[in-house]
């Protein structure tokens, strides 16, 4: 926006949108001005007379000049700078004229024809068009300020919500990416363990039940809590350990006083996901997965440990894994991170990190 323009909206806006918060703000700030004003007078003009004097005065010339700028622009309402520009002078000058004389009566002075006469009264018309000029520049330039802060916040609070669209999206592509084909498998396990080992099957089939229960239940709200993701990571390593028996042993290590944590959904579950999957799967003795949680220094930090195949050069980060650290990076920002290292003596290490606003 060029500068002429720019002061032309800016002024229209602040002139035309007052409210009554901002007229008291400008009033007390415009009293403030005038003392200021006063006691430069008193002091480097060497005026005669009493600052209370000076001070009334000062005070009903600033506060004539405010009086006649904003009724004339919010009635005028002008939009040529030039004509903003002539009108901001006339008024000013209206200002200092009816200010001037209505002080001289406030303050009761008897022979105001020093005031009066031809010099003082240039001198007086100077002063107050400098002064007047130059408190408009600062409310203008105050507005401006305010104006800009205002825009600031809108476009962040857009782009904060756009990106939490973003998330949410990419998140039910990813539900929808992970649990059609595990949905598919669990269920033709389901039907052949029901021809070979009934119990089996029976018990991988309330697993299922219980993760897609609590799969939909998340699946309802933004949020969720530490503990209903962990529910759902356990019934979902719950279906696998059916299918891989001593293949797969798991552990959850978490204190009760973390369980009510808040936690967006489906970030622990790709993790483990990527575990079984890439880790324990391929190898023939299948292995372990450790996860534990803690809080350490404001930060709640999720370590998810296993013992597979452990990470592969050729191996990038897959779809889940990519989603997670988006998610991340559109939710918390700098606050979170996802961290991957090589487990000892095999194995993967993913560690969450998430700065804890609750603490």
């Amino acid at each position: 926006m060029e500068p002429r323009t720019k002061f032309s909206h800016q002024s229209k806006v602040w002139i035309t949108e007052l409210t009554i918060e901002s007229v008291y703000r400008y009033i007390a700030l415009t009293a403030v001005f005038n003392t200021a004003i006063a006691g430069f007078i008193f002091t480097v003009k060497n005026f005669q007379g009493s600052f209370a004097i000076c001070f009334i005065i000062s005070q009903s010339i600033g506060f004539a000049i405010c009086f006649f700028v904003v009724i004339s622009f919010w009635l005028l309402k002008p939009r040529a700078t030039l004509f903003k520009l002539l009108l901001l002078v006339g008024t000013i000058l209206t200002g200092t004229v009816i200010g001037l004389v209505l002080g001289v009566h406030l303050a009761g002075i008897k022979n105001a024809d020093e005031i009066y006469n031809l010099p003082s009264f240039i001198r007086n018309m100077s002063l107050g068009l400098i002064f007047g000029c130059i408190v408009f520049y600062f409310f203008l330039s105050r507005h401006q300020i305010s104006y800009a802060g205002s825009k600031a916040r809108e476009e962040h609070l857009k782009r904060i919500t756009s990106e939490k669209e973003t998330a949410e999206t990419k998140l039910r592509l990813l539900q929808a990416q992970i649990e059609p084909h595990f949905l598919f498998n669990t269920l033709s396990n389901v039907l052949s363990l029901l021809d070979t080992d009934v119990k089996k099957g029976q018990v991988m089939l309330l697993n299922l039940t219980q993760y897609l229960r609590l799969t939909l239940d998340k699946s309802r709200s933004k949020i969720t809590t530490l503990e209903q993701e962990l529910d759902t990571v356990s019934a979902y390593m719950n279906i696998h350990k059916v299918r891989m028996g001593d293949r797969l042993e798991f552990s959850i290590d978490v204190s009760d006083d973390l369980k009510k944590t808040p936690l967006p959904p489906m970030l622990i579950q790709p993790l483990v996901e990527n575990a079984i999957k890439h880790g324990l799967e391929p190898k023939v003795a299948g292995g372990r997965i450790n996860i534990s949680i803690g809080r350490e220094n404001g930060i709640l930090r999720i370590v998810i440990v296993d013992t597979g195949e452990g990470i592969s050069e050729n191996a990038g980060d897959g779809v889940g894994l990519t989603n997670i650290r988006q998610r991340l990076t559109s939710l918390y920002g700098e606050k979170a991170k996802l961290i991957l290292k090589q487990n000892t003596p095999n194995g993967v290490i993913a560690i969450l990190e998430v700065v804890d606003e609750n603490v």
